[in-house]
């Protein structure tokens, strides 16, 4: 289900701001239509990348040429109590000398939010992303409800660059029960689609739909308890049972101050296959952003859950993953940032390698350094990236180390 009903409105949608009279801001400041901005951008990078393959041994490298083109429209900043974000992007990816890895990639995002904080909030958001690669146009993907479940898509460590679509839909409603308790309902739908050369590589569909309650106490004006509680169904391709999930977490939120804000969940996750099997695990969910100073921010979490595979058919994966990034504002038009992630994925059944049973785990660690400078022209940002990606499998063959180095520069108009 590819949603072409919600993309068409969406394109109609973006006619629509069209017909006002259209003004020129100035290039950095993007085209005024009517109380609407609208932002066209062209990104171009170059990325030397020394294992194209992903293999363990006899690595091939290439150097691959990514242009992008992509435009946006956002409502004035000035309407409190609804705003409206669309945005469309596509891109190809040309390698210079392994021309079967050459793919075009392409998406939207559409987000409605209306409401104000201290009454209610209902929110919206539809996105559908082709990908041949990591997919990093998802870290847009937030909605200010408390019970956003948009974020909720996690992929196999070994099938971030097969091709596939991926489709969401999300809504949130935060209803203030009393002065001091909220209570927040969110809802999900995705869809991860395979395609491709995928009977080699045994990648199976699977759908989600997702439910979540959170009920929210306001402690003191910057501190919140909270009980939240999420309720989860898969499907596989092929299958005619699904695969059920329940985690209900206890924790305390610290928000609004200068300098930390912080969310910690724990409690309990319940995971049942579609073979029936179950388990029960601790399930956990912390974040914190810290203001060291006002040139220095650090951003850090973790959280675990359990989810259909999409390599073995019937079979789950335990999940645990974390990261941390640091920026730095060198100059008002410079600013340097370091990003940590690591993933663990454990199968919870074994898995077939040459006819044996093996107990499968797999790590993949990734560091980067990022720099990205503002020229003195608003419309255009220079930025360089190096990257160090390994992963490690207790299955023979599956280990992989790679690095990546980018050149890019970014016109925004």
């Amino acid at each position: 289900m590819h949603y072409r009903t919600l993309r068409t409105l969406a394109a109609g949608l973006s006619l629509s701001l069209l017909v006002p009279v259209m003004g020129i801001s100035g290039p950095g400041d993007g085209i005024a239509v009517g109380d609407w901005l609208l932002h066209p951008s062209l990104k171009a990078d170059a990325t030397f990348d020394s294992n194209v393959y992903k293999t363990d041994e006899d690595t091939t490298s290439d150097t691959f040429l990514t242009p992008e083109v992509s435009i946006s429209v956002a409502s004035p900043d000035d309407i409190s109590i609804w705003a409206v974000e669309a945005a469309a992007f596509l891109s190809r990816r040309e390698y210079l000398s392994e021309d079967d890895l050459s793919f075009t990639t392409y998406g939207d995002t559409i987000r409605v939010e209306y409401g104000e904080r201290d009454r209610w909030q209902f929110g919206v958001l539809q996105s559908y992303r082709k990908l041949t690669d990591d997919d990093s146009h998802a870290v847009d993907l937030t909605l200010t409800g408390m019970s956003d479940v948009s974020p909720a898509v996690i992929e196999d460590i070994h099938v971030l660059s097969a091709e596939r679509g991926i489709n969401q839909l999300a809504a949130t409603l935060d209803v203030p029960v009393s002065d001091k308790v909220v209570l927040g309902l969110g809802a999900g739908f995705s869809s991860v689609a395979y395609e491709g050369d995928n009977d080699a590589k045994s990648e199976f569909d699977t759908e989600g739909y997702l439910g979540r309650v959170r009920g929210r106490y306001l402690a003191t004006d910057h501190t919140s308890v909270f009980l939240d509680v999420w309720y989860g169904i898969q499907t596989q391709e092929d299958l005619d049972d699904q695969a059920e999930s329940l985690a209900s977490r206890i924790g305390i939120e610290l928000f609004g101050t200068d300098k930390l804000t912080y969310n910690v969940g724990l409690g309990v996750l319940g995971y049942a296959l579609p073979d029936e099997s179950s388990e029960s695990a601790f399930s956990f969910d912390v974040s914190a952003k810290y203001l060291a100073t006002e040139k220095i921010v650090i951003v850090c979490g973790a959280n675990n859950g359990s989810q259909l595979s999409a390599l073995y058919a019937a079979n789950g994966v335990d999940y645990v993953s974390g990261w941390a990034s640091a920026a730095y504002s060198f100059r008002p038009t410079t600013v340097f940032s370091l990003r940590a992630t690591y993933r663990h994925d454990e199968y919870i059944n074994p898995v077939n390698v040459g006819g044996s049973p093996v107990d499968r785990n797999d790590d993949r660690v990734e560091g980067a350094a990022r720099v990205d400078y503002k020229t003195p022209a608003d419309w255009m940002k220079v930025y360089g990236q190096a990257s160090y990606a390994v992963v490690d499998s207790s299955v023979d063959g599956l280990n992989y180390d790679d690095v990546r180095a980018v050149l890019g520069v970014d016109l925004c108009y």
